[in-house]
C-alpha cells in the first residue's frame, strides 16, 4: 500500500475490521450454539413431568394465606446431571423480599449467580396478589436414584406487604412446603 495514499489506507483498515468483525461473530455464534446444545442435553430438553405440592406449609397456623408454589409440569431432573427447576408460584396476597430454598436428600443444589444463596422471581423479589411467577434452582441427583420423582422441601421466607407501593414493609413469614420433583426414567 502506498505510503502517501490516506483513502486507500482508511479503506484498507476498515476492511480489516470489517472481516475481524464477522470473524467474531461466526464463531461466536458457533460458541452460543455449542453452549445451546450443551444445555439442551443436560437439562432434560423436552422431558417434562408435574411439580406436585404434597404438603401445605409448615409453620402456617391458623393463617395460611400468601405465597404457596403451585402443582405444574416443569423440567424433568436426570440423575447425575445439573437441571434448572422452575418452582411455580402464586399468592393471594401481595408478597416482597421473597427468598427460596430447596434441600432434597442426596441432591446437590444451587441457586442463580445473583442471589447465590436463595432464589427469588424471575422478575424481581415481589408479587402481587393473584400473580403468578418462578423462582430457578440448579438441582443435581445422584445418578442412583431410579425413582420417577423425588421428595424436596420448598422453604420460601416473605414479607407481606403492607406498606406503600415500592416499600416493603408487613409481617415477615417463613414456610416450608413438600413437593415432588419429577424424575426423567
Amino acid at each position: 500500500m502506498p505510503a502517501g495514499n490516506p483513502f486507500r489506507r482508511a479503506v484498507a483498515l476498515r476492511l480489516a475490521l470489517v472481516g475481524m468483525l464477522v470473524t467474531a461473530l461466526v464463531l461466536g455464534g458457533l460458541v452460543l450454539a455449542r453452549r445451546t446444545a450443551d444445555a439442551g442435553a443436560t437439562t432434560g430438553a423436552g422431558a417434562t413431568g408435574e411439580l406436585t405440592v404434597q404438603a401445605t406449609a409448615s409453620g402456617a397456623v391458623g393463617d395460611v394465606s400468601g405465597l404457596r408454589p403451585v402443582s405444574g409440569e416443569v423440567a424433568a431432573l436426570v440423575p447425575g446431571e445439573q437441571s434448572w427447576v422452575k418452582i411455580p408460584w402464586t399468592s393471594d396476597a401481595a408478597v416482597c423480599a421473597v427468598s427460596v430454598t430447596v434441600a432434597a436428600d442426596g441432591a446437590t443444589v444451587a441457586y442463580p449467580w445473583t442471589t447465590k444463596a436463595f432464589s427469588s422471581f424471575y422478575r424481581e423479589d415481589r408479587l402481587a396478589a393473584a400473580a403468578t411467577d418462578y423462582t430457578a434452582v440448579r438441582v443435581q441427583l445422584p445418578s442412583s436414584v431410579t425413582a420417577r420423582s423425588v421428595p424436596a422441601e420448598v422453604t420460601a421466607r416473605f414479607t407481606t406487604a403492607a406498606g406503600a407501593a415500592g416499600t416493603c414493609t408487613g409481617v415477615a413469614r417463613t414456610r416450608t412446603y413438600r413437593v415432588l420433583l419429577p424424575v426423567r426414567a
